[in-house]
């Protein structure tokens, strides 16, 4: 028993050391040397909850049963030893229940509040904090999710959808709770990508990536050589697809990169050269000034989301489509210039009537957003995207 009590004595101490140190580092992201934004909310929140703590802790500490009883029993002695006795006992029992009431007290103080906190933030920095979280209060983390997943019981029903933006519920709870998780893992099979069937990937926040499915299948690659405005490497060969796939319906939109690796175009031009022309900026705007190396970078990261959350198959990943995949799904079963037949060019060779229909190109479009078209089986306005340098 004197060892609890001694414990408990001590645990003000740490949990003061704690928040001295949250202290410390909200100065030093306030001064700028560390990401501000999300994280420096998080340290602040969490040192007025550690200090809020350390007050319950003072109370409870001077006013524990246990305290009182062993007090009690001295008292008493020899003047009565029986009920110096029942007391001792009375404080042995209350004091095997210290670890247990102040891991619930913190939790509830601290951690849990915190978890509500961190899952009301948007952006980027979101599962940096979860994963700070998890570390910090792991018993308030099992807590939280054992709490959240009464909200999802939803997700058994026979044709449940996930609602709103509990797919990044799901991805934090994985976090705190790992990948063994029986109810994490039943619910999200129920989400994994179906061939045959379209897909929506989330990005993070309120972003999602819309994907449709292309069925396997043949076609000529290449063109003839007396199609107008060929290249000498379009060479005619049958090409054989073995396995459907999935392919984003529009192209990636500035909003939803910025949503998977936290820069906006402009930032993307100024690394390039800050003297390029800025052709649009907005959410629902295609991207523009990135890398081969940088797309691949993002493909890498919804891969890495989507499997954190449990919504993507081991052997699946998101990548850039290849030459064979994209020029397929923009033929659309066709073996002409188009999928609409050959184009008719204009005297200046500016506009062609037959790609209005299909393609996104300058003749026909301005920097309002992207609008390509999906019939149910083909892409139509895939021959359009963003100018490439």
């Amino acid at each position: 028993m004197k060892g609890e009590l001694d414990a408990l004595g001590q645990k003000v101490g740490q949990v003061e050391r704690e928040a001295s140190k949250m202290d410390s580092e909200a100065r030093d992201l306030t001064r700028g040397s560390g990401n501000g934004g999300g994280e420096l909310a998080y340290v602040r929140e969490r040192k007025r909850l550690l200090d809020g703590y350390t007050g319950w802790l003072r109370d409870y500490s001077a006013k524990h049963p246990a305290k009182l009883a062993s007090e009690a029993a001295r008292e008493l002695g020899n003047a009565d030893p029986a009920a110096a006795l029942v007391k001792a006992r009375e404080a042995q029992t209350a004091a095997g229940q210290i670890a247990s009431e102040m891991t619930t007290a913190r939790a509830g103080q601290v951690g849990v509040p915190l978890w509500s906190m961190v899952m009301r933030q948007r952006g980027d920095g979101v599962e940096a904090l979860v994963v700070r979280l998890s570390a910090e209060e792991p018993e308030s983390a099992r807590i939280w999710a054992a709490d959240e997943k009464k909200t999802l019981a939803y997700l058994d029903g026979s044709n449940s959808r996930l609602r709103g933006d509990e797919e990044g519920k799901l991805r934090a709870m994985r976090t705190a709770l790992g990948g063994n998780d029986a109810d994490l893992n039943r619910w999200s099979k129920r989400f994994l990508p179906q061939p045959g069937q379209g897909w929506i990937a989330t990005l993070g926040g309120e972003a999602k990536l819309e994907m449709v499915w292309i069925a396997a299948g043949s076609f000529k690659m290449g063109s003839p050589d007396s199609e107008a405005g060929r290249d000498d490497d379009e060479v005619l060969h049958d090409v054989k697809l073995t396995a459907g796939y999935w392919l984003g319906k529009y192209e990636v939109t500035q909003g939803q990169w910025q949503a998977v690796m936290g820069t906006s175009v402009r930032q993307q031009r100024d690394k390039d050269n800050p003297s390029h022309l800025l052709v649009g900026e907005g959410g629902n705007l295609p991207m523009y000034y990135v890398s081969w190396e940088e797309a691949m970078a993002f493909c890498r990261r919804v891969t890495e989301q989507a499997r954190a959350a449990g919504r993507l198959p081991e052997d699946y990943v998101y990548s850039l489509p290849t030459e064979a995949q994209w020029e397929y799904a923009a033929r659309a079963g066709t073996s002409s210039m188009s999928s609409q037949g050959n184009f008719t060019f204009n005297e200046n060779y500016v506009r062609a009537t037959e790609l209005d229909g299909i393609g996104w190109y300058a003749a026909n479009s301005t920097v309002e957003g992207s609008d390509q078209t999906w019939n149910g089986t083909w892409i139509w306005k895939y021959l359009g995207k963003a100018i490439e340098g």
